[in-house]
């Protein structure tokens, strides 16, 4: 894989051999030593100087494109192994209602029917996600909240063409929050449903996220504290990690914020300047 570094220094080598080459011919050319034949060289040099710096803008533009086909191919791959699995789910359901319907269990057909209308929204929305690390973040955290018993939604109101973090940092941020959350929401059993909502909104010049559960809301002194270097607790916070979460987003130019009116994470990150492809991105 080729990498902007790689290619000035192939670029300033190929500077430093030509004005070498210059050099040598300007003090022959000084000495009275030069002839025609040395300025057919110097000719023949330059534009061969020229060609070959073409050539490796060429293929540095081939091996980008090759990349974004790359992308887009493995992001339709996992588009396509979400279809197939959702229509084998969804036919199975089909029958499960049925049963449901044939047995006269009509209460239990549209409770079945409603959590089925869950999942389907959820995957509506993780495909409408032009990230692919986020995507799959989401997906697997999601398969990890299910099996405690946590309903998992999610809400997209963006196409997030402008959003652009790498996989570790969307892992540092997003990974350890929802970790927070999925324990926050496992240890505090009150008998009330157990919810996690991740939400993503935009303004007109940042994306917006929303992390939100139905655990316990975390104590004001510790809310203060939460973010600060070395700071941890056994107590009514499990904290992981958030002030990594803090300095990661800060170096977006963003904001991690707790409501605790609404017991909810809010992090804001500014949209690029360039809009370059994703990877994995669905268009």
């Amino acid at each position: 894989m080729y990498s902007k570094p790689v290619e000035r220094l192939i670029i300033l080598l190929m500077i430093e051999t030509f004005l070498i080459l210059l050099a040598a011919r300007v003090v022959a050319f000084y000495n009275h030593q030069i002839t025609i034949s040395d300025l057919l060289i110097i000719f023949v040099a330059v534009c061969n100087y020229l060609i070959v710096v073409l050539v490796i803008k060429w293929l540095f533009n081939m091996d980008f494109v090759t990349q974004k086909l790359n992308m887009h191919s493995e992001a339709a791959e996992e588009a396509l192994r979400l279809i197939r699995s959702e229509r084998h789910e969804f036919v199975n359901h089909l029958h499960s209602v049925y049963g449901l319907m044939v047995t006269g269990e009509h209460e239990e057909a549209a409770q079945y029917l409603k959590n089925v209308g869950t999942d389907c929204r959820f995957n509506s929305w993780l495909l409408s996600i032009p990230n692919a690390p986020l995507r799959v973040l989401l997906e697997n955290k999601r398969g990890m909240a299910s099996t405690r018993g946590i309903a998992f939604t999610l809400e997209v109101q963006s196409d997030m063409k402008l959003f652009h973090m790498g996989s570790k940092d969307i892992t540092t941020v997003f990974g350890n929050i929802l970790d927070n959350a999925i324990a926050a929401v496992t240890e505090h059993d009150n008998n009330t449903q157990k919810e996690i909502k991740f939400t993503i909104v935009e303004t007109s010049g940042s994306y917006h996220f929303s992390i939100m559960n139905s655990g316990p809301a975390i104590d004001e002194k510790i809310a203060g504290k939460m973010f600060e270097d070395g700071f941890s607790t056994k107590g009514n916070y499990r904290g992981y990690g958030l002030a990594l979460v803090r300095k990661t987003v800060n170096s977006y130019g963003g904001r991690v914020l707790y409501s605790e009116e609404d017991k909810s994470f809010w992090i804001s990150i500014p949209k690029s300047q360039t809009n370059h492809s994703l990877p994995g991105a669905i268009s």
